[in-house]
């Protein structure tokens, strides 16, 4: 007889995933760090709608492929891209 996982596997197993996710983003900053050196030396601006209207749109198709809240999806990395134009703001003052 297979057991079914209990409470305490399945928060282990999203423990794990959330891990994941927060190493994803450590990677993804230090990329951020390497696009703001590149704007800077360049002499753009850190904000470019055109970007994120591309970023919003292809996310919202890769959920809506996926079967995951569209909604959801935007909103999160509407918040990754807050997130993004802090990091770029704060490198290009130093």
């Amino acid at each position: 007889m297979i057991n079914a996982p209990n409470l305490t596997d399945l928060r282990n197993e999203m423990d794990k995933l959330d891990h994941l996710l927060v190493d994803i983003l450590l990677k993804r900053q230090a990329i951020i760090k390497q696009i703001a050196e590149f704007k800077r030396g360049q002499n753009l601006p850190s904000y470019d709608p055109k970007r994120l209207e591309e970023i919003l749109s292809t996310r919202r198709r890769w959920a809506e492929q996926l079967e995951l809240d569209p909604e959801f999806v935007t909103e999160v990395f509407q918040a990754i891209h807050r997130w993004s134009l802090k990091i770029q703001n704060e490198n290009a003052k130093s």
